[in-house]
Formats: structure tokens, C-alpha cells, sequence
């Protein structure tokens, strides 16, 4: 309803563009093949990268052998990772890759094996192996790297996979991986048993000897008729036999038949395509790309020299109404002078439209279900991260809950506002390296908290466009009344077309002075081939020696003069119609900043 314009002036602009298009077309398919062709040779010309994994069972072998606690046989996960990436067995693994052997055992088993009953006990067992066999192998710094560990949720399988430049490589080597991690495991577990068994077996040695010697005296006495020798001679024969009959039991209590070793249940497989570069994804992606800048580029061709002209130009251009018009701030162009003029200056005409803008974003809040809200801009300058940063300061001073969101990976910027370092931030939280609670900042405001970017990143839009992106949206969302989120220039990068279908509404910031209408048009067509919500827009840096001579265009600007708001800020309650609140800290405290800005 905020559009006045006709429909047959919008079907004239539509019957407009598509002709556009149309007389342009030979550019737009050059621009997408080229786009093409540029995105399959950059993906030809990496080294591609195959992997190969091979599952085992893990086991405990020795837990039912030592302790009848069924618990025990239940393997530790993180241990077992661990244990395949250890030294032991990347040596051994080293040693069967090498030599492109089948059985560890052949090759890690041959010195130190436990000779009969009575062998070493387990520490000097696979002290002896390592020393004569894998401690001698020096395997290369790309074999360990290419390894990587997994356990599926919920199961007790090492999914063991290898990553390298060639495909039999990748195979034999987690293949050697998981048949050196099985025979460590089966060994060590069989040196444990002949440990146990060492002093049972000496026992039973004795107690034989003891038994052979009791029974011939026994035979003698019952020879000679002594009775009562005889008798005392049959005690110490039960006693003895009885003994014996428990060493011979707990023998069987840890025969080696009840080892449960690991077992490789699917054998690696020879990779049939690389894990990277995915050449028909990024040839894909390259097309769409092309496509859509190739379209973006014949409509800026054609208005390329339109100027915007005031607000109304504005609205009708965008489709929606301007919120407010902001005056020019001193200093405005210089970038490394930030200013909060909603806190350095409240009581000023640029912080009382700041409030003015707060107003209709409550009252579009109320009526719209608006809590997330993305401010972009066409071009780099425009005013976006300072409205952004005013925005969030006047929700929080009307006791709205506000977690200030940088999404700007690319030049962040809206940390300075508040004095604040940019070491941590969504970067970080969307790489999984810290919680969502860990990234949040304290600016000293009351109802405020910051996310800084972090550091810039390799591929800022792709992550932006992860899940990880959504679910954090969606976590402040739920925990605060409003998330201010600031982004790159719509047209510079994709950034923000990214973040456009995470977000409720979109607030478009224009620069009186500089921003076209071309710009304005294809941020707007970009937005809406998205489904991006555009809520409203901000008419920023307004000269307002101007104002009267374009008081068409400016709308209230000269009328607010006129009622005297340039002085003291107005304070006084604020019909917002917000729902009922929300309880509970912002993910929990933040981390204090530094200083509150």
C-alpha cells in the first residue's frame, strides 16, 4: 500500500526491463560464459583430492577378560581416535603402506613376540616391537597430515579416512591405518593375557610338582598300612587338588579365547571421484553467478547516470516508504571518524530522528512480527553501519533487549562505534571455534550487546550462507526482542543477499548526496528475487540548507525544524504496541568490552 505508483506504470517499467534484457541479451550470455568458463578453469587447475575410509568396530578387548562388568567391554571413543593417530600406529602404518603388506603382524609382531607361557609383561612386549620394528620407521610429514578420525553419532565405529592427491595412496593408506590399529589393539591385548597368566602358570607349575610328590607318598603310606599317615597324606593330597583347581579356573577365567578384538567391517575402497574440487557444483555456481551479474550489468548500463533525487524519488524507486530522513553529521565522509551521535550528542536533530526511527520500527514491529532486521546499503559509504549502530543504541535506551550483529566480514567496521576490539565474533562462532554466549560484547549500554565480525575470513559469503548462520540467527532471535544486523554493500558483494532469507526485514540506507537510482533499483531487484522483506528505507545525510528547496522530496524534514526538535531531544513515552515480553538474558552475560563508546 506504500506504493503509489500506477499499474500501468508497472507494466510499462516491466515491458521496460524486459526489453532491456532482451536488446542486451548477446552481453548477458557473454558475461555468464565467461563467468563459466573462469569458474571450470579455476576448478581444473586445483589439485584434486581424493579420499578413502575404512570402518572398523572398535572394541575393548581385554574388558570382559579383566572385569566381568559388562561396562567395561564398552570401548572409550576419544581414546580409540586418539590411539590410531598415535605414534605407534602411524609408524606401524607407515611400515604396511611401505611395503603394501596385508598383515601388520608379519611386519610389527616379528621381534619381541612373547615366547611361550612366561613372557616379558606387556610394557616390555610392545617396548620390544616399537624398538625392532616400528620406532625405526620415519614416516613423512604428508602421511599423518592426509589422516582424519570420525565416530558416527551413537555408534562404536572409527570411520578412518585418508586424504591424498591419488587414489591408490588414499586407499592403502587408511587401509594400513585400520589393519595397524586392529593389530596394535589385538596385541597389546594378548601381552595383557600372558602378563596375567605369568604368575598363575608358575603357580600351577608348583602346585603340580606338589600334588605329584603328595600322591606318590600317599601310595607309599597305603602300601605300608600307616593309617593314620595315610589319612594325613589324603588331606594335604584334597588340599593340594583343590588349590590347583582354582588356579586352573581363573586360567580359564583369561584364556585368549575371550579377547574381543576390533574387526575392520568395510575395507577401503578406491576413491571413484575426488572429495575436492567439486567441478559441477562450482560450474553451477559460476553459471548462476554469470546469469545474475550478467543481468545486473545490462540494467546499470542503462541507468547507470540517474541520480537519486530526494525521498520521494526514494520510495518510488525502492517500493517502500522512508522512515526518516537523517541531516548531515560533520565529518560524515571521513570514514576513521566514527560517531554515536545517539550517545556523543542525544539531544541533536540526527539523534532525535534516530528516535523517529526507533518509533516506526516498533510500530512496524508490532504490526509485522519484525525482530530481526538487516540494514544494507547499495554502495560502500551510504551510512549503513552508523545507522545500524544509533538504531540498535535508541531500541536498547527504549528498554528493548538488542544484540548488535556484524555481518560486514569483509570491511568490519561497527565495532570502532563502541570502542571495542574485533579479535573474536561471528567469524569465529560460525567456524565452530567459540559458542554464540563467548562472542558477545558488552558496549556499556544498558538492554545492548555486540557480536563483533572476528577475523576476516576466506570466503565470507559461503559462510553466511551456512546453516550455522541460520541456526545463530535464530538463537538471537529468540533470546532478545531485536538483532540489528549490519552487512557488506548489496551490490558489492553477495553478502547480504545471503543473509536475506534469514532475516524479518531489511532497512535500505541511501545516501542523499551520492547514492543513483540505478543503484537503488537493482539492490531492490537483487532483494526481491531473494524474497528479501524490505520494511522500510533511510534517507541519510540530508543538507539541511537543502531542505527547504527540496521540501518535495524531504517530506517533514522542514516542518521538524519548524516545531523546534533540534534542540532537546523529545523523550516521552512511546506508543510501540510491543507483545509481551521476553525474559532471560541475551544468551546469557557477555564479555565486557573495553570502554561503552
Amino acid at each position: 500500500m506504500w506504493n503509489d505508483t500506477p499499474a500501468s506504470e508497472e507494466g510499462f517499467r516491466l515491458r521496460e526491463y524486459l526489453g532491456v534484457l532482451r536488446v542486451r541479451k548477446w552481453s548477458i550470455l557473454i558475461v555468464t560464459g565467461l563467468s563459466v568458463v573462469l569458474a571450470l578453469g579455476w576448478a581444473l587447475r586445483q589439485h584434486a583430492t581424493y579420499q578413502s575410509v575404512a570402518r572398523v568396530q572398535a572394541t575393548n578387548p581385554t574388558g570382559m577378560l579383566i572385569s566381568q562388568n559388562p561396562s567395561g567391554a564398552t570401548p572409550n571413543m576419544p581414546t580409540e581416535q586418539s590411539l590410531v593417530a598415535s605414534e605407534t600406529v602411524t609408524k606401524c602404518a607407515w611400515v604396511v603402506f611401505e611395503a603394501q603388506a596385508g598383515d601388520p603382524l608379519k611386519l610389527c609382531e616379528t621381534a619381541g613376540k612373547p615366547q611361550g607361557k612366561a613372557g616379558p609383561v606387556v610394557s616390555h612386549v610392545v617396548s620390544d616391537v616399537v624398538s625392532d620394528v616400528v620406532s625405526q620407521a620415519t614416516p613423512e610429514a604428508w602421511f599423518h597430515k592426509g589422516l582424519s578420525v570420525s565416530v558416527p553419532e551413537g555408534t562404536t565405529i572409527l570411520a578412518i579416512a585418508f586424504e591424498s592427491p591419488k587414489k591408490t595412496t588414499a586407499q592403502a593408506a587408511a587401509e594400513a591405518y585400520a589393519k595397524s590399529y586392529v593389530w596394535y589393539k589385538t596385541f597389546t591385548a594378548n601381552a595383557r593375557v600372558t602378563q596375567l597368566e605369568a604368575p598363575l602358570l608358575a603357580s600351577q607349575s608348583s602346585l603340580q610338582s606338589e600334588l605329584d610328590t603328595a600322591n606318590t607318598e600317599l601310595i607309599a603310606a597305603a602300601n605300608s598300612g600307616n593309617t593314620q599317615t595315610f589319612a594325613a597324606l589324603s588331606s594335604k593330597v584334597n588340599a593340594i587338588y583343590n588349590s590347583l583347581s582354582v588356579v586352573n579356573q581363573q586360567l580359564l577365567e583369561i584364556s585368549p579365547a575371550k579377547i574381543d578384538p576390533p574387526v575392520v567391517v568395510v575395507d577401503a575402497a578406491l576413491p571413484a571421484s575426488p572429495v575436492s574440487p567439486k567441478v559441477p557444483l562450482i560450474g553451477t555456481f559460476g553459471l548462476l553467478a554469470g546469469l545474475a551479474f550478467g543481468i545486473a550489468l545490462a540494467l546499470v548500463r542503462e541507468q547507470l547516470d540517474d541520480r537519486l533525487r530526494g525521498r520521494t524519488d526514494l520510495e518510488e524507486r525502492l517500493g517502500v516508504p522512508v522512515l526518516v530522513v537523517v541531516p548531515s553529521v560533520p565529518g560524515w565522509s571521513k570514514r576513521k571518524d566514527v560517531k554515536l551521535i545517539a550517545v556523543s550528542e542525544p539531544k541533536s536533530a540526527v539523534a532525535e530522528s534516530y528516535r523517529t526511527l526507533r518509533t516506526s520500527i516498533l510500530f512496524t514491529a508490532a504490526q509485522r512480527g519484525v525482530h530481526n532486521i538487516m540494514v544494507v546499503s547499495a554502495a560502500a559509504g551510504e551510512g549503513k553501519t552508523t545507522t545500524a549502530a544509533n538504531l540498535a543504541v535508541v531500541l536498547a535506551d527504549a528498554g528493548k533487549r538488542v544484540v548488535l550483529l556484524s555481518c560486514d566480514l569483509r570491511k568490519p567496521r561497527i565495532h570502532e562505534f563502541f570502542d571495542l576490539g574485533n579479535d573474536v565474533g561471528v567469524s569465529n562462532v560460525l567456524a565452530g571455534e567459540i559458542t554464540p554466549r563467548d562472542a558477545l560484547r558488552n558496549p556499556g549500554r544498558d538492554n545492548l550487546l555486540l557480536m563483533a565480525s572476528g577475523p576476516v575470513p576466506g570466503a565470507p559469503a559461503e559462510l553466511l550462507q551456512s546453516e550455522q548462520m541460520g541456526e545463530l540467527i535464530d538463537d538471537l532471535r529468540d533470546a532478545s526482542d531485536f538483532v540489528v544486523i549490519d552487512t557488506a554493500p548489496v551490490l558489492l558483494v553477495a553478502d547480504a543477499l545471503a543473509l536475506a532469507p534469514l532475516v524479518d526485514g531489511v532497512l535500505f540506507v541511501a545516501d542523499a548526496q551520492n547514492t543513483s537510482r540505478a543503484a537503488v533499483t537493482q539492490a531492490r531487484d537483487q532483494l526481491e528475487q531473494l524474497g528479501a522483506r524490505v520494511i522500510g528505507a533511510v534517507l541519510n545525510n540530508v543538507d539541511p540548507n537543502k531542505a527547504r528547496a527540496y521540501s518535495k522530496h524531504y517530506g517533514y524534514y522542514s516542518g521538524y525544524h519548524r516545531y523546534g526538535y533540534t534542540g532537546a531531544g523529545y523523550e516521552g513515552a512511546e506508543a510501540d504496541g510491543r507483545g509481551p515480553r521476553r525474559t532471560g538474558d541475551v544468551l546469557g552475560p557477555a564479555t565486557e568490552g573495553r570502554s561503552s563508546g
